[in-house]
């Protein structure tokens, strides 16, 4: 990223929290051995709220047109994922991806056990990679 006096880094961490896609924007700054790594500072003002929400929607716009082109060429590959915390299994079978919530508990371990039963008779001979 730049803007008109400098360029700036940055890294966007994308990840998985509990079920949903997280974005994180870290400045790359100096090394600086007086500063506490132990305390949260306040964010730089280099960006508006405004431009971040618009780097993180070109961003999503980026991964989700490119994850389409390559997944309905490249990918076949049964798995599942599980979130306790929110009673959410999301994953991709029979050629489609997934996702299911679930209010109550007895549910999700129901479809747990479904899916878990179909992931060892696809894999069988494999293992199980979390």
């Amino acid at each position: 990223f730049s803007d008109e006096k400098e360029n700036l880094g940055y890294l966007m961490i994308v990840h998985d929290l509990r079920g949903a896609i997280d974005y994180e924007l870290a400045k790359i700054i100096p090394i600086n051995e007086n500063l506490d790594r132990s305390k949260c500072y306040s964010p730089f003002e280099d960006f508006t709220k405004e431009e971040i929400k618009y780097m993180i929607k070109n961003c999503y716009g980026y991964l989700e047109g490119w994850f389409e082109g390559y997944l309905e060429r490249k990918y076949d590959s049964f798995f599942y994922k599980t979130v306790g915390s929110d009673l959410i299994v999301y994953g991709y079978k029979d050629g489609k991806f997934f996702d299911k919530s679930f209010d109550d508990q007895d549910e999700y371990n129901e479809f747990i056990k479904l899916i878990s039963t179909s992931y060892e008779v696809e894999n069988e001979g494999s293992e199980r990679v979390d």
